[in-house]
Protein backbone atom coordinates (compact mmCIF):
# COMPACT_ATOMS: atom_id res chain seq x y z
CA UNK A 1 0.00 0.00 0.00
CA UNK A 2 2.78 2.36 0.94
CA UNK A 3 4.27 1.89 -2.67
CA UNK A 4 1.24 2.56 -4.46
CA UNK A 5 0.27 5.77 -2.22
CA UNK A 6 3.95 7.19 -2.61
CA UNK A 7 3.05 6.45 -6.78
CA UNK A 8 0.10 9.50 -6.13
CA UNK A 9 1.90 11.38 -4.35
CA UNK A 10 5.18 11.65 -6.75
CA UNK A 11 2.30 11.65 -9.16
CA UNK A 12 0.30 14.55 -7.66
CA UNK A 13 3.93 16.68 -7.47
CA UNK A 14 6.83 15.05 -9.92
CA UNK A 15 9.38 18.05 -8.86
CA UNK A 16 9.49 16.84 -4.98
CA UNK A 17 12.89 15.56 -4.14
CA UNK A 18 11.44 13.77 -1.37
CA UNK A 19 8.56 12.31 -2.34
CA UNK A 20 10.34 10.82 -5.26
CA UNK A 21 13.26 9.30 -2.07
CA UNK A 22 10.19 8.07 -0.46
CA UNK A 23 8.59 6.10 -3.30
CA UNK A 24 12.23 4.39 -3.92
CA UNK A 25 12.00 2.98 -0.03
CA UNK A 26 8.69 2.31 -0.62
CA UNK A 27 9.88 0.09 -3.73
CA UNK A 28 12.63 -1.46 -2.08
CA UNK A 29 10.80 -2.49 0.83
CA UNK A 30 7.99 -4.32 -1.59
CA UNK A 31 10.98 -5.61 -3.44
CA UNK A 32 11.96 -6.80 -0.71
CA UNK A 33 8.54 -8.33 0.82
CA UNK A 34 8.19 -10.07 -2.31
CA UNK A 35 11.72 -11.78 -2.13
CA UNK A 36 11.14 -12.81 1.54
CA UNK A 37 8.21 -14.58 0.75
CA UNK A 38 9.55 -16.36 -2.07
CA UNK A 39 12.60 -17.51 0.32
CA UNK A 40 9.69 -18.64 2.45
CA UNK A 41 8.25 -20.90 -0.32
CA UNK A 42 11.60 -22.39 -1.21
CA UNK A 43 12.13 -22.78 2.01
CA UNK A 44 8.69 -25.24 2.15
CA UNK A 45 10.44 -26.73 -1.03
CA UNK A 46 13.48 -27.95 0.37
CA UNK A 47 11.42 -28.76 3.43
CA UNK A 48 9.38 -31.13 1.42
CA UNK A 49 12.11 -32.57 -0.24
CA UNK A 50 13.98 -33.08 2.84
CA UNK A 51 10.99 -35.12 3.88
CA UNK A 52 10.09 -37.47 0.92
CA UNK A 53 13.77 -38.78 1.89
CA UNK A 54 13.04 -39.51 5.14
CA UNK A 55 9.25 -41.15 4.00
CA UNK A 56 10.93 -43.31 1.62
CA UNK A 57 13.58 -44.56 3.63
CA UNK A 58 11.15 -45.61 6.16
CA UNK A 59 9.25 -47.20 3.59
CA UNK A 60 11.88 -49.19 2.24
CA UNK A 61 13.21 -50.27 5.34
CA UNK A 62 9.15 -51.17 6.06
CA UNK A 63 9.36 -53.08 2.97
CA UNK A 64 12.76 -54.99 3.67
CA UNK A 65 11.41 -56.27 7.23
CA UNK A 66 8.21 -57.40 5.73
CA UNK A 67 10.17 -59.48 2.91
CA UNK A 68 12.16 -60.78 6.37
CA UNK A 69 8.92 -61.54 7.69
CA UNK A 70 7.51 -63.60 4.40
CA UNK A 71 10.65 -65.64 4.74
CA UNK A 72 10.28 -66.57 8.37
CA UNK A 73 6.44 -66.86 7.87
CA UNK A 74 6.74 -69.39 4.86
CA UNK A 75 9.72 -71.44 6.78
CA UNK A 76 7.32 -72.01 9.99
CA UNK A 77 4.52 -72.67 7.68
CA UNK A 78 6.16 -75.70 6.03
CA UNK A 79 7.41 -77.19 8.64
CA UNK A 80 4.18 -77.34 11.38
CA UNK A 81 1.68 -76.86 8.43
CA UNK A 82 0.18 -74.65 10.77
CA UNK A 83 -0.08 -70.84 10.56
CA UNK A 84 2.84 -68.71 13.08
CA UNK A 85 0.30 -66.29 14.84
CA UNK A 86 2.88 -64.44 16.05
CA UNK A 87 4.84 -63.65 13.10
CA UNK A 88 1.71 -63.12 11.22
CA UNK A 89 0.55 -60.33 13.61
CA UNK A 90 4.22 -59.04 13.26
CA UNK A 91 3.54 -58.54 9.62
CA UNK A 92 0.42 -57.27 10.06
CA UNK A 93 1.19 -54.11 12.26
CA UNK A 94 4.15 -53.47 9.48
CA UNK A 95 1.60 -53.28 6.86
CA UNK A 96 -0.18 -50.65 9.43
CA UNK A 97 2.60 -48.70 9.67
CA UNK A 98 3.55 -48.40 6.13
CA UNK A 99 0.56 -47.56 5.41
CA UNK A 100 0.71 -44.59 7.25
CA UNK A 101 3.36 -43.85 5.16
CA UNK A 102 2.05 -44.36 1.43
CA UNK A 103 -1.70 -46.20 0.78
CA UNK A 104 -1.40 -50.05 -0.42
CA UNK A 105 -2.81 -52.99 -1.33
CA UNK A 106 -2.14 -56.28 0.07
CA UNK A 107 -2.22 -59.84 -1.35
CA UNK A 108 -1.72 -62.96 0.42
CA UNK A 109 0.10 -65.95 -1.52
CA UNK A 110 -0.99 -69.60 -1.14
CA UNK A 111 2.49 -69.78 0.54
CA UNK A 112 2.57 -67.82 3.17
CA UNK A 113 3.74 -64.65 1.83
CA UNK A 114 2.43 -61.16 1.57
CA UNK A 115 2.38 -59.13 -1.83
CA UNK A 116 2.18 -55.57 -1.56
CA UNK A 117 1.35 -53.30 -3.75
CA UNK A 118 1.23 -48.67 -4.16
CA UNK A 119 -0.03 -46.61 -7.09
CA UNK A 120 -1.85 -48.48 -9.55
CA UNK A 121 0.19 -51.84 -9.06
CA UNK A 122 3.63 -51.14 -8.50
CA UNK A 123 5.64 -54.26 -6.39
CA UNK A 124 6.97 -52.80 -3.34
CA UNK A 125 7.40 -56.63 -1.72
CA UNK A 126 6.84 -59.60 -4.01
CA UNK A 127 7.68 -63.08 -1.83
CA UNK A 128 11.26 -62.62 -0.34
CA UNK A 129 11.90 -59.99 -2.57
CA UNK A 130 11.78 -56.03 -2.58
CA UNK A 131 11.51 -52.99 -4.75
CA UNK A 132 13.32 -50.43 -3.30
CA UNK A 133 11.83 -46.35 -4.12
CA UNK A 134 14.41 -43.52 -4.32
CA UNK A 135 13.92 -40.03 -4.58
CA UNK A 136 15.91 -37.85 -7.73
CA UNK A 137 15.91 -35.23 -10.16
CA UNK A 138 12.70 -35.22 -11.86
CA UNK A 139 12.92 -35.94 -15.42
CA UNK A 140 10.95 -33.03 -16.17
CA UNK A 141 12.36 -30.51 -14.22
CA UNK A 142 15.51 -31.02 -12.50
CA UNK A 143 15.03 -28.30 -9.83
CA UNK A 144 12.25 -30.69 -8.58
CA UNK A 145 12.14 -34.15 -6.76
CA UNK A 146 10.78 -37.12 -7.27
CA UNK A 147 9.76 -40.96 -6.26
CA UNK A 148 10.82 -43.54 -8.18
CA UNK A 149 11.29 -47.44 -8.21
CA UNK A 150 14.26 -48.88 -8.61
CA UNK A 151 14.20 -51.38 -11.39
CA UNK A 152 17.14 -53.21 -13.58
CA UNK A 153 17.26 -50.13 -15.90
CA UNK A 154 17.47 -47.69 -12.93
CA UNK A 155 14.50 -45.60 -11.78
CA UNK A 156 11.42 -45.51 -13.03
CA UNK A 157 10.15 -42.29 -12.18
CA UNK A 158 6.38 -42.05 -10.61
CA UNK A 159 3.75 -39.90 -11.32
CA UNK A 160 3.25 -37.76 -8.32
CA UNK A 161 -0.99 -38.30 -8.66
CA UNK A 162 -0.10 -42.51 -8.81
CA UNK A 163 1.27 -42.23 -5.46
CA UNK A 164 -1.31 -41.54 -2.89
CA UNK A 165 -2.14 -41.69 0.70
CA UNK A 166 0.09 -41.92 4.08
CA UNK A 167 2.48 -39.21 4.19
CA UNK A 168 4.27 -39.68 0.93
CA UNK A 169 1.17 -38.93 -0.97
CA UNK A 170 0.39 -36.03 1.85
CA UNK A 171 3.87 -34.12 1.16
CA UNK A 172 3.02 -34.46 -2.97
CA UNK A 173 -0.23 -33.88 -2.98
CA UNK A 174 0.85 -30.61 -0.33
CA UNK A 175 3.29 -29.57 -3.19
CA UNK A 176 1.54 -29.70 -6.38
CA UNK A 177 -1.60 -28.42 -4.93
CA UNK A 178 -0.48 -25.67 -2.24
CA UNK A 179 3.06 -25.17 -2.75
CA UNK A 180 2.90 -24.78 -6.44
CA UNK A 181 -0.19 -22.83 -6.40
CA UNK A 182 0.96 -20.22 -4.23
CA UNK A 183 4.53 -19.89 -6.45
CA UNK A 184 2.74 -19.33 -9.29
CA UNK A 185 0.56 -16.74 -7.88
CA UNK A 186 3.21 -15.09 -6.17
CA UNK A 187 5.25 -15.35 -9.84
CA UNK A 188 2.84 -14.28 -11.36
CA UNK A 189 2.05 -10.56 -9.42
CA UNK A 190 5.68 -10.05 -9.33
CA UNK A 191 6.32 -10.22 -12.53
CA UNK A 192 2.05 -8.32 -13.87
CA UNK A 193 3.72 -6.03 -11.02
CA UNK A 194 7.19 -5.34 -12.88
CA UNK A 195 5.97 -5.15 -16.33
CA UNK A 196 3.11 -2.48 -15.52
CA UNK A 197 5.00 -0.32 -13.58
CA UNK A 198 8.20 -0.48 -15.68
CA UNK A 199 6.36 0.50 -18.94
CA UNK A 200 4.40 3.54 -17.04
CA UNK A 201 7.74 4.79 -15.82
CA UNK A 202 9.17 4.28 -18.94
CA UNK A 203 6.41 6.83 -20.37
CA UNK A 204 7.51 9.82 -18.12
CA UNK A 205 10.36 12.26 -17.67
CA UNK A 206 13.08 12.20 -15.03
CA UNK A 207 13.84 15.20 -13.56
CA UNK A 208 16.41 16.54 -16.24
CA UNK A 209 13.27 16.43 -18.78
Amino acid sequence: LEFFSGLQTVASNTTLISSRDTLVSDAKALSSRVNSLNNQLSALYSSVNTQLDSTVSSINSYASQIASLNQRIMEAQAATNQPPNDLLDQRDTLVTELNTLVGVTTVEESNGSLSVFIGNGQQLVVGLRTNQLAVQASSADPTRMAVGLVNAGGVQELPDSMITGGALGGLLSFRSQSLDSAANSLGQVAASLALTVNAQLSLGQDLLG
